[in-house]
């Protein structure tokens, strides 16, 4: 499970250091995709092919599952850690994530994203209340 914040810089040729915590989780190709939020989502392989499935068996319009596909499989870039555990976010997701030097590499349970760091800092502004409010209204 991916769980925590950490703060990296990312280097001239677009590579983030993957936080060590991380990187035992994984196994393999890693997926980095862009989801719905200004960030790159960063899959295990495992949990990326489990997307697909969804896709692939959803009832919903077709023209409209294609399009989705476009969007989150067209949008996605196989990848492997280097031996110093950075990996290389491709120029197309860190413009879509507005990502230049630094960034937040934040656990989401089964995935984790990685946001530019001032934006991720202007989206948590207000969340506390936020997340007080969706708690309540899920323990019912």
């Amino acid at each position: 499970m991916f769980s925590g914040n950490y703060e990296h810089k990312v280097d001239f040729k677009g590579r983030v250091p993957i936080p060590a915590k991380f990187r035992r989780e994984l196994k393999g190709t890693l997926i980095l995709a862009r989801v719905a939020d200004p960030c790159i989502t960063a899959y295990p392989l495992t949990e990326w092919e489990k997307v697909g499935k969804k896709l692939s068996s959803s009832v919903i319009d077709k023209a409209r599952v294609r399009d989705l596909k476009r969007y989150l499989i067209g949008n996605a870039f196989p990848s492997n850690l280097d031996e110093q555990g950075r990996v290389l976010l491709p120029p197309t997701l860190r413009d879509y994530a507005g990502i230049k030097d630094n960034v937040t590499i934040v656990g989401t349970g089964d995935r984790f994203e990685i946001w530019d760091q001032d934006a991720f800092q202007k989206r948590m502004v207000g969340l506390d209340q936020d997340a007080y409010t969706l708690i309540e209204s899920l323990e019912g």
